[in-house]
């Protein structure tokens, strides 16, 4: 338990120490020439983020967004070159041309300056989860209950949750309930009773919850629930052309019509 209460720790607020960059400057040509890609396309991923995005102690990367990601890029004349990178220094390394891709993401203005951004692929969705039997606890009608109930409320930094997640953060009482925590979200923050609830990724709630024993899981509290809308891929503008995004946009489209098709 020390060694799991001590990792968890060292996301929560710390800066990361400072390093050599191991990525090499993007190069902004040379990627595509209107038939297929004239080298690998560099796709950044984030790993341990389940169940969309990972690898394996092999170094097999997998996960939703990965396979989604290695087919639309081979049926627009590609290969995927899948490349371990933390956030949110993988959006540094996205407008910086390093690396040519991102799945998983949401749109913002922001972004946009320096990303372009496919058809979306799926939909995200966040709910608050709290330890089991806390529920009652914590009779939270709405997020605006977190800063009346001093309520500690675990948050990404850098993540995007949506415009009244965004409002509620300009108000004093509610901000100074929230932990901000780095890298890739950390359910486990709440098992150990560092925080008090999490606004988490539905699909990633499920799979902590499946990764560790009853004692440690989480329930969804009722009063929270946010759809945060589609979910796309974002391509570097120094590198990725338009064409090739319009390929990845075709593929899309043609999985969309074959899962209505199933159900």
């Amino acid at each position: 338990m020390f060694w799991l209460v001590a990792a968890l720790l060292s996301t929560v607020l710390s800066p990361s120490a400072a390093s050599a960059d191991p990525f090499p400057a993007g190069q902004p040509a040379g990627l595509y020439d209107g038939d297929g890609c004239l080298r690998p396309l560099r796709v950044g991923y984030l790993p341990g983020r389940a169940p969309y995005q990972g690898a394996s102690a092999d170094g097999a990367v997998s996960g939703f967004d990965i396979e989604t990601a290695r087919d639309v890029v081979q049926a627009a004349g590609c290969q995927p070159e899948f490349v371990a990178v933390g956030w949110p220094r993988a959006l540094l390394l996205l407008e910086r041309g390093v690396i040519d891709a991102l799945p998983g993401a949401s749109f913002s203005a922001e972004r946009a300056t320096y990303a372009l951004f496919s058809a979306p692929y799926r939909r995200e969705e966040f709910a608050l989860y709290v330890r089991m039997g806390e529920g009652e606890a914590f009779p939270l009608t709405s997020l605006r209950d977190v800063g009346p109930m001093r309520f500690r409320l675990a948050l990404n930094s850098d993540a995007l949750y949506g415009p009244e997640v965004a409002d509620l953060m300009t108000l004093p009482d509610f901000r100074r309930q929230v932990v901000l925590v780095r890298g890739v979200e950390q359910p486990g923050l709440v098992s150990i009773g560092r925080v008090d609830g999490y606004l988490l990724d539905t699909g990633t709630a499920s799979a902590y919850n499946a990764s560790v024993s009853r004692s440690m899981r989480l329930v969804r509290h009722p009063a929270v629930t946010i759809d945060n809308g589609p979910v796309l891929f974002m391509f570097s503008r120094l590198t990725v052309p338009q064409g090739l995004i319009d390929r990845v946009n075709q593929r899309i489209s043609a999985r969309s019509v074959t899962a209505e098709a199933v159900q």
